[in-house]
């Protein structure tokens, strides 16, 4: 049977510690084991019975932040058994806030570009997420900063929309009090709205060529030729004429034609 406590998420590499560290606290509070993390369950002092107790704890603790990371950061996890000491690891060598690595994650956050036709919803998460590694590692940027390198990162098509956006925040907004005005909610709710309405006219149009292509297949028979007898109002494979074994006017006059000549 399927263990249903069991939680699934990407193993921890180079570029996902944020969010690993968040699902990974997650799921130690749901094993009932982040106490040891957290300090509201340190080494007892004393009792044998107690300590065999926590180091069982302790090496379970371990076992599911080794269990949970990729091969590239196991070494990381080999230079102690202690599960605080290793999660402190972890944090050092993913959270360094020196110069290099803010320039790293800062990079790759004003170099996010959205790829023509993909959904909005992912890009504006894949934005929030280096947002949160920029806040990890004590980069803040404003609501107008934030939304300036988002509308930057869409593609040519949306450039309506940006100037629209654009348009309405700079109308709406205080320039002695920037905070006062649109915020970065109302940018992505309105890109959002974007898209629903690009994948309803998409839908409509869809509708209408559909509708076109069952109208052409379904013409006014008055406006059909025959082209076996000449005359409207039906096809050539129903012409009426030709089933029962009439001539079409066409290959009358080349009889009558032939006829005429080999008399004179």
């Amino acid at each position: 049977m399927e263990d249903r406590s069991s939680t699934r998420f990407d193993l921890l590499n180079e570029e996902n510690y944020f969010t690993w560290k968040y699902r990974m606290e997650m799921h130690l509070i749901q094993k009932d084991l982040w106490g040891i993390f957290s300090g509201t369950e340190p080494h007892p002092a004393s009792g044998v019975w107690t300590q065999v107790v926590w180091d069982k704890r302790a090496r379970l603790a371990a076992a599911e932040i080794i269990l949970h990371v990729s091969d590239s950061q196991l070494p990381l996890t080999r230079k102690t058994m202690d599960p605080v000491r290793m999660w402190q690891i972890l944090k050092e060598y993913h959270e360094s806030s020196g110069w290099a690595n803010r320039m790293t994650v800062l990079r790759r956050f004003v170099s996010l570009k959205m790829e023509e036709g993909a959904p909005i919803q992912e890009h504006i998460n894949d934005f929030n997420k280096l947002d949160q590694s920029l806040k990890d590692i004590g980069i803040t940027l404003t609501d107008m900063l934030r939304m300036t390198i988002l509308l930057a990162s869409l593609p040519p098509t949306y450039e309506n929309i940006i100037t629209a956006i654009e348009s309405y925040i700079e109308a709406n907004t205080d320039p002695s009090d920037p905070t006062h005005g649109p915020d970065f909610d109302y940018v992505t709710r309105r890109l959002l709205n974007e898209e629903r309405r690009r994948k309803l006219n998409s839908l409509e149009n869809d509708m209408a060529l559909i509708a076109r292509s069952f109208k052409g297949r379904h013409a006014d028979p008055a406006n059909i030729t025959c082209y076996g007898c000449g005359q409207k109002g039906h096809y050539r494979n129903k012409c009426p004429n030709l089933a029962s074994g009439g001539e079409s006017p066409t290959k009358a006059n080349v009889t009558f034609e032939e006829e005429t000549d080999y008399a004179f």
